[in-house]
Parts: C-alpha cells; sequence; structure tokens
C-alpha cells in the first residue's frame, strides 16, 4: 500500500514480467484506492496479476490491449485493417466495412466493446428486421469481429454478445430466367449493339433540348455486350467475367481456368455458345472485357445492365 501526505492510500502490486520480448521487466499495477477497494479484494487482485506473470502473461500488457479497444468504433477499425482487409479479398473487406459503418458504429459505436451485451446485439438486429438478409449479414460480421478480439486478447474470450441470438429465416435468392425472358434479352442485346436500344426523354422536356426522334437511341460499347452474354453462358460470378484474361482462356480445351475466383482456384467449362463468342472477340487488352482505359479492365456493368432492363 503506498500513502500519500494527504492520506490516502492506495492499493498496488509489484512483479516482473516473463512475457516473451518483455526481457524480465519490473512492472507496477495500481489496483485501487482503499475505501473503495477492500483488503481482501485488494488481496485477490494481486494474486490474480502474480499468477497471471507466473503463467508468462504480462497484465500491463494485457490491459494496454483492453484501452487501445475500449469502444466499438476502435474495435472495428482494428478488425477491418488488422484481419478483414489483410486476410480477405478486397470484396469481402468493402462489404465488411459498408455494413460496420452503417449499421453498427452509428447504433454501438461509443459503447465499450468488452461490455455490449446481447441485448444491444439484438435490439439492432430486430431494428433491421425489415431486410432480414442484411440483418443476418451484420449478424455475422458481429460475431466474427468479437471471435478475433477475443483470439487476440483484446477481450475475454467467450465475450460474443452475438452468439446465441437466432438469424432471421431467408427467402431464396435464387430464380432462373424463363425462355421468354431469354429471348427478349437476347433481342435487347441485338439492339444494344445494331441500331441501339429506342429511349424516350423525359416528361416536361422543353423541345428544343430534346435529341431527334432518330437519335433517340443508345448504343452499349461491345465489351459489355460481350461481358452480359458471357454471364448468361457460363453461369460465372460478374467479377469472375469482368477481371477476366486471355491467358487464363484455354479454347483448345473449352475452358476458363480462373487462377482466383471467391471460392479460390476454379474452372469453368464453355459450352458451343461462349466458345464462339470468345473466338470472335478482339484482343486489344490482357482483359477479355476491356474498360473504357486502354488496358484497364471493366470495374462494373450497372449502366449497361439498366440499358438492357
Amino acid at each position: 500500500m503506498r500513502i500519500a501526505n494527504s492520506g490516502t492510500k492506495t492499493y498496488f502490486v509489484r512483479y516482473r514480467s516473463k512475457a516473451p520480448g518483455a526481457a524480465s521487466a519490473r512492472r507496477f499495477v495500481v489496483i485501487g484506492r482503499h475505501g473503495v477497494v477492500t483488503t481482501e479484494e485488494a488481496r485477490n487482485k494481486a494474486r490474480a496479476l502474480l499468477s497471471q506473470a507466473a503463467l508468462g502473461e504480462d497484465p500491463v500488457i494485457e490491459r494496454e490491449k483492453q484501452k487501445a479497444v475500449a469502444t466499438v468504433r476502435a474495435l472495428v477499425d482494428l478488425f477491418l485493417t488488422q484481419h478483414v482487409e489483410a486476410k480477405r479479398k478486397p470484396g469481402t473487406y468493402r462489404g465488411y466495412r459498408s455494413l460496420l459503418e452503417k449499421h453498427v458504429v452509428p447504433a454501438l459505436g461509443s459503447l465499450s466493446a468488452e461490455h455490449v451485451t446481447p441485448q444491444k446485439i439484438s435490439e439492432l438486429h430486430l431494428k433491421m428486421r425489415g431486410t432480414p438478409h442484411q440483418a443476418n449479414r451484420v449478424l455475422m460480421v458481429l460475431k466474427s469481429m468479437y471471435t478475433f478480439a477475443g483470439k487476440r486478447g483484446l477481450i475475454p474470450r467467450l465475450c460474443n454478445p452475438g452468439r446465441d441470438i437466432e438469424k432471421y429465416r431467408e427467402q431464396a435468392r435464387e430464380r432462373f430466367l424463363n425462355t421468354e425472358e431469354l429471348g427478349r434479352i437476347g433481342e435487347a442485346l441485338r439492339l444494344a449493339e445494331t441500331t441501339g436500344i429506342p429511349w424516350k426523354p423525359p416528361v416536361g422536356t422543353p423541345s428544343k433540348h430534346r435529341a431527334k426522334p432518330e437519335n433517340q437511341r443508345t448504343l452499349l460499347p461491345a465489351p459489355a455486350i460481350l461481358a452480359i452474354r458471357l454471364l448468361i453462358f457460363t453461369g460465372a460470378r460478374k467479377n469472375e467475367i469482368l477481371t477476366l484474361e486471355w491467358s487464363h482462356v484455354d479454347l483448345g480445351c473449352g475452358l476458363l481456368l480462373l487462377p482466383d475466383s471467391k471460392t479460390g482456384r476454379k474452372t469453368i467449362v464453355l459450352n458451343s455458345a461462349a466458345l464462339d463468342l470468345l473466338r470472335n472477340a478482339p484482343r486489344d487488352s490482357r482483359f477479355v472485357v476491356p474498360g473504357d482505359i486502354d488496358g484497364a479492365k471493366r470495374t462494373d456493368l450497372k449502366k449497361p445492365w439498366a440499358t438492357i432492363l
């Protein structure tokens, strides 16, 4: 116990750290003031700290780690930079960051990461019941974040407030186009690369600002049309086609040899329609679907797809 000139009495414990890299450093940890902490409580806390030190842990370092992630917002930053960005694909990182910054940080960001209760997580999940798929993704990301924090020793390992919260039931999101729909898309693609897809000016547009009727058509770039057709004929993911390089295409064997898809290395068997598309496609870039900038890949299909729809 340390007794100050003012008479204030403070319990503390000294120990020598045996943690790796600590070089047997001497540590000094304040337990608390007498009156707020009883003598027996101080002794029990001191025994616990000395036991940690004897087992090769360093209570001072553990406290510093916990202070570094005192809030949920700080834990989110650490989780994204040291785990997701470093060990997951860029698309996964962007998805996790969007969910955490849009939903978790506004609702829980200022709370102590260690003391977030299942009730708080349940309230956030319930608030998002109108979008059950997204609510379940937020719950999944939160569980992953707390598992990361536990493994790093940033919070107690069993502290995962989202662990026992039940997910919403989700409707199946997969639907296949029928023959009629495929025919309509095929006709729209044909128009998009020949005469153009017709459009109408917004209601109320002054006549002097309107394009002539013969110019009210949209022609789409050939790479975008190629990408949409390849997606239909192969069943590949969008980014698998947009990042596809000619070095991944084996026309002789009729295969796409993807080195790094969402699920790792992947081989796609090409049907005759996809083979014909690739045989006739220009090779002006290392990418099968080049973008507007020379040599660069196309980044998205939102506008062409909206036009086709």
